[in-house]
């Protein structure tokens, strides 16, 4: 199998699942979306999208923790001068943080929040 064999099967494999809407995209007037992602399911998302994504990691702990990791991904997201559309990936090592992040991403706006666990 060559590299582009291997990249649209990638790509396949990713809008495949759990992850359909953040991988192949959708209208940018989508409604926020928040799914859940495991750490191989996002592995193949972030190889298919070559960078396209956000990645958002969540220290430990609590609010300001949280903060700084929603500041972090918007700065990322400007850098790479990503829609609000784009996927926002993100990790932490508590479930509940990152539920809380993936919810104030979307009530900013972002409309792709991938929650990686296990």
């Amino acid at each position: 199998m060559d590299s582009t064999q291997h990249g649209r099967r990638l790509i396949a494999l990713a809008c495949s699942g759990l992850v359909t809407l953040a991988a192949c995209g959708g209208d940018a007037q989508d409604p926020p979306s928040v799914q859940s992602a495991t750490a191989e399911q996002a592995a193949m998302l972030e190889q298919a999208l070559g960078g396209d994504a956000v990645q958002v990691f969540v220290e430990c702990c609590g609010e300001q923790a949280e903060q700084q990791a929603v500041q972090i991904a918007y700065g990322m997201q400007a850098a790479q001068n990503l829609p609000n559309s784009a996927p926002f990936i993100v990790r932490a090592e508590d479930g509940a943080a990152a539920a809380r992040v993936a919810t104030r991403l979307t009530d900013a706006g972002i409309t792709r929040v991938i929650v990686v666990g296990g």
